[in-house]
């Protein structure tokens, strides 16, 4: 995960702590871009293994829900795995800022910054600082995600012209 990111995950919201980013909370990834859907430009994707249960997960989960800047959560499938994706809304200046690749301007962003990475990552310890003159401005993208067959092709499998074979406790018929 980039600096940039690791700086911007702290001003989402209040309710997130360094538990919920972590591999035990099943962490997979922070984004600034979906390539799934480009129309939410103003956000920050966060993505955590769906089938990862824990209670990291379960924490997670209840400071998620308690995030008002918290734009919507939904399940993907990507690369043949499930995942969850969280959604939040960039209100804070300062992560517009940190997006653009500049200093961040509030000392309660500062403040919250440190209290949240408590002195634990190296990247952010050289940009608090001032050792990490600039940020690199990364456009990272959530994964595309999988093809999922429609309803329709799931029942007429339009990809098997002998039609959709069905076994029923020994008994097998040929639907077309």
């Amino acid at each position: 995960m980039s600096t940039q990111l690791k700086l911007i995950i702290p001003l989402l919201s209040e309710s997130i702590a360094l538990t919920d980013i972590n591999e035990n909370a099943g962490f997979v990834g922070a984004y600034t871009y979906n390539k799934n859907r480009p129309y939410l430009d103003n956000h920050i994707f966060l993505m955590y293994d769906a089938n990862l249960h824990n209670k990291y997960t379960i924490n997670r989960v209840i400071h998620f829900d308690k995030a008002k800047e918290l734009y919507g959560k939904e399940y993907i499938r990507a690369n043949g795995n499930n995942y969850v994706l969280y959604t939040f809304t960039i209100i804070n200046q300062d992560i517009k800022q940190l997006l653009k690749g500049l200093r961040h301007k509030k000392s309660s962003s500062f403040s919250r910054i440190c209290e949240f990475w408590d002195g634990k990552d190296k990247q952010v310890n050289k940009y608090l600082c001032d050792l990490l003159p600039e940020l690199s401005c990364s456009g990272e993208s959530v994964p595309e995600e999988d093809y999922l067959m429609t309803h329709e092709e799931l029942i007429y499998n339009k990809r098997n012209p002998e039609g959709l074979k069905i076994d029923l406790r020994g008994f097998s018929c040929l639907i077309s």
